[in-house]
């Protein structure tokens, strides 16, 4: 996966540990049915709270930590964030170490997750989101490793290279 950048790497080492344990054994194993963002509990240590939150029309629910005074992450723009990214059962989807910056371009067909795209849209530079992604925009897989909780922090943006 060398060369991949960050989350699509994190989202292809998800898809795979769930292709595995489903094929194993003998019996049929049933996926688990995707999680609905409104129906399940968050751990505290996410400082989630669905009603202090908007919902994109694509299922994101996003709410500003703090606002940035900077340019917007519109549509073609290239976006360089760093993030955390857990499960809502806080325990951390990607390794710390995995730290640093993330760059891609809102809204291009580059591999990142349709849902970090809804979240990420819109930020001001010097702003920090916390943005919930259902599993149909993030992993696609189903149960409690399916919904993602980011904490963003926008960096920068740039014309795209």
């Amino acid at each position: 996966m060398k060369g991949m950048s960050r989350a699509p790497r994190s989202m292809a080492l998800m898809m795979a540990a769930g292709f595995f344990a489903t094929g194993c054994g003998d019996d049929p194993v049933e996926p688990l049915p995707f999680e609905v963002i409104d129906e399940v509990t968050f751990h505290e240590s996410l400082g989630v709270d669905l009603d202090a939150m908007e919902v994109t029309d694509a299922g994101v629910y996003w709410r500003d930590i703090e606002v940035g005074d900077g340019d917007v992450a519109e549509p073609g723009v290239r976006a360089y964030l760093t993030y955390d990214v857990r499960f809502r059962d806080g325990t951390m989807a990607e390794p710390p170490n995995r730290s640093g910056v993330y760059d891609f371009v809102v809204d291009a067909a580059d591999g990142t997750m349709e849902g970090f795209h809804e979240g990420v849209r819109s930020m001001r530079v010097g702003g920090e989101r916390k943005f919930i992604v259902p599993p149909e925009l993030g992993t696609r897989q189903g149960g409690p490793f399916g919904i993602l909780i980011f904490d963003v922090v926008l960096d920068s943006i740039a014309a795209p290279s």
